[in-house]
């Protein structure tokens, strides 16, 4: 089978109409199975966060929970029918109750323990992704469709370098949980994973974009695509620059020296994977999507640039250590 890997991240997941645009982008084709890795709904992450941050100082936290229920509201009255409303809405309401339980010792020791932390953080990735495949399966055969829970697959340990996937191991799983199944469109959760112990993790921050690129790797991808609510890479940031254009090719070491420098591309760790196998990096406009955007490869056409880009990076100093 020929793999394609998409991301979408909060920016193009903020409504219903999104949701939409996402699912227009794909047809079932099951000889090239698509692999959809979604981070939270837009916002979302940073409610929850606000919830454990309102914990540790013993302040009230309704008005979050119900901004957070509201939020998921407004997206599947829209997108779901009347049965799959009320299924989503229970399992939210359950998930609301046990992050509430969580919490509560909060209040009393002043701190969240890592493991609830993450826990905590990793629900806005499962209701988008749970969200989401409902919406598949209300305009495409169902069996076409399948909820993919990175935990039952991505396996990662602490390193000096942060989370690192366990590369065999998560294979093995990843074959074994799709080995049976022959749909065409796999809704994946981005940014959570386990541990060694079975414990749930999260990537840390652009976690999702990390994951995306792990699946690509894992599944030999012939395609890494990054959805976006911007057509490409620009040659500047078009706050500075107005005239800033988009760069049609980068190679990888072009889109990393960039990235090192300030510009808003991908971090340097999330395309490592894809770069292992040489798996082509793309990024798109959700709401452009006729617009092939910018592609990220090995190596890039020259097109007699001299400069391809400027970045920039404010607010920082350099200093320099020397002697015995």
């Amino acid at each position: 089978m020929s793999w394609k890997v998409h991301k979408f991240g909060g920016s193009t997941l903020f409504d219903a109409h999104c949701i939409e645009l996402l699912a227009n982008r794909f047809s079932p084709n099951k000889n090239e199975p698509a692999m959809i890795v979604v981070s939270a709904l837009k916002g979302v992450t940073n409610l929850l966060q606000e919830l454990i941050d309102l914990a540790e100082l013993n302040k009230e936290s309704f008005l979050t929970y119900k901004a957070i229920r509201d939020k998921h509201i407004e997206v599947i009255r829209t997108c779901l029918g009347s049965d799959q409303v009320a299924s989503f809405l229970s399992q939210l309401d359950n998930d609301l109750n046990t992050i509430r339980a969580l919490l509560s010792t909060v209040k009393e020791i002043k701190r969240i323990p890592s493991h609830n932390l993450d826990k905590i953080l990793g629900f806005g990735e499962i209701w988008s992704a749970t969200l989401i495949t409902e919406y598949f399966r209300s305009v495409i055969p169902a069996n076409d469709v399948m909820y993919v829970d990175a935990r039952d697959f991505l396996v990662t340990q602490k390193t000096e370098m942060g989370v690192m996937p366990l590369w065999d191991e998560s294979a093995k799983l990843l074959e074994h949980k799709l080995l049976d199944t022959s749909c065409s469109i796999y809704i994946a959760t981005g940014f959570i994973a386990k541990n060694k112990s079975g414990i749930q993790c999260t990537l840390g921050r652009n976690g999702s974009d990390y994951s995306a690129s792990i699946l690509a790797l894992l599944l030999d991808a012939d395609e890494l695509t990054f959805w976006k609510d911007v057509d490409g890479v620009l040659s500047a940031d078009p706050r500075i620059v107005p005239e800033a254009k988009i760069i049609q090719e980068l190679s990888y070491n072009e889109a990393m020296e960039l990235s090192y420098f300030g510009a808003q591309i991908l971090h340097p760790k999330t395309m490592m994977p894809a770069i292992t196998k040489s798996i082509p990096i793309r990024i798109r406009n959700l709401f452009n999507g006729d617009y092939k955007g910018t592609v990220i490869k090995a190596t890039s056409r020259n097109d007699q640039l001299i400069i391809k880009g400027v970045t920039g990076i404010d607010k920082i100093a350099l200093i320099t250590l020397s002697g015995a």
